[in-house]
Parts: structure tokens; sequence; C-alpha cells
């Protein structure tokens, strides 16, 4: 069994492979963890306290407990599994089973993305799909308005 240093080094370190368009230390700055320490972590010399390891989880949008599962992966993150009387924490369950895989990917991406780029992506999802429904054989929208 992998020690918890090394599971959460290895943690870190997918986490941070995800925002490969920003350095590590500004990184840490906006996390509000020391640079130091982060790096400490991500070689698994670190031997950082809860506080530290919920920072690093809430700024990637995760649960801390989520960073200390073996194997864990960004974009298929662990979740509880509720469904069973049966203990199943850390069980690479998707919180949504009745997806296909590219809508489950799809989700999995999002939910990594801070605000700003989901605020950004939901907008152009929204404007795609508008423009989608306006060429689809379907009542005009516009002309029910203007008969109101």
């Amino acid at each position: 069994m992998p020690d918890v240093k090394e599971i959460l080094a290895q943690s870190v370190t997918k986490l941070l492979e995800t925002r490969q368009d920003i350095s590590r230390l500004n990184l840490s700055k906006l996390m509000g963890v020391a640079d130091g320490t982060l790096g400490r972590i991500k070689y698994g010399s670190g031997n950082p306290n809860v506080e530290t390891v919920q920072q690093i989880a809430r700024f990637f949008k995760f649960e801390a407990w989520q960073l200390l599962v073996s194997g864990f992966d960004p974009l298929k993150p662990p979740a509880l599994d509720t469904s069973s009387s049966s203990s199943s924490v850390g069980t690479a369950q998707p919180p949504v089973t009745d997806l296909r895989s590219d809508e489950q990917e799809l989700l999995s991406i999002f939910r990594i993305l801070n605000e700003p780029e989901r605020t950004y992506l939901m907008l152009n999802a929204r404007g795609y799909s508008a423009a989608y429904s306006a060429t689809q054989d379907g009542p005009d929208i516009k002309s029910k308005r203007g008969a109101a």
C-alpha cells in the first residue's frame, strides 16, 4: 500500500498538471499555500496539515479526502458510493451514471475549471445552443414574441 505522502504527492502533481498555463509559484499564491510547502508536498517530502490539504483541494474544486485516494484522477475523481451499505469510500464512481462517456468527460473537465472559465464556457455553450436551435425545424421564437 502506498504511503499517504506518496498518494498526496501524486494527486497534487496531477492537479498541477491541469494548470500548465500558470506557474507553480503563481498557483501557490492563488491557493494561499507557500510555494515551498507546495513543492515539498509535490515531491513527497512535506508534512502538510489538514488545512493546507483542504486549501489545495478547494482551489481545484475537490474535497480533501479525494486527494488522499490512491490513483486519484482529476478527470475521474473518486466519489462516495452511497448506493450500498458496504463502505466504498474512494472508489472511482462517476456521480452521474446515465451520461455517455463523452458527456462524463465534459462534466469532469468542467468540474476542474475555475469560476471565470466555467462562466465563459457556459456562455459559449448557451450561445451555441441558441444558434443551433434557431437552425432547426421548429417554431420561430422571434415571431411568437412579436405576436404577443
